[in-house]
């Protein structure tokens, strides 16, 4: 990952990283790797994986790792608002 880091840096792609929210889940260790490398090169990383307003709604989800059309309808309009909001170069 971090190789893809470098690359990217190196040929001006500006990366942004986001994980999704997955039905019923409050840890988000699995991710601690990513986020040092996003820490690191100073990437913003929307996570979203144990996210309150989503993870415990069982409308949201067809099963416990994919979002049914309501939640990602939600979940889509919510990460345009936030790449909106950072400051790409």
């Amino acid at each position: 990952m971090e190789q893809l880091v470098v690359a990217c840096k190196a040929n001006g792609t500006q990366l942004v990283f986001a994980v999704s929210p997955q039905f019923n889940t409050h840890d988000d260790k699995v991710y601690q790797p990513l986020k040092d490398i996003c820490r690191k090169y100073h990437l913003p990383f929307l996570n979203h994986y144990c996210d309150k307003d989503f993870v415990d709604r069982t409308d949201y989800f067809y099963d416990s790792v994919h979002m049914n059309r309501t939640g990602a309808t939600a979940y889509t309009k919510m990460v345009v608002g936030e790449l909106k909001g950072l400051a790409m170069p």
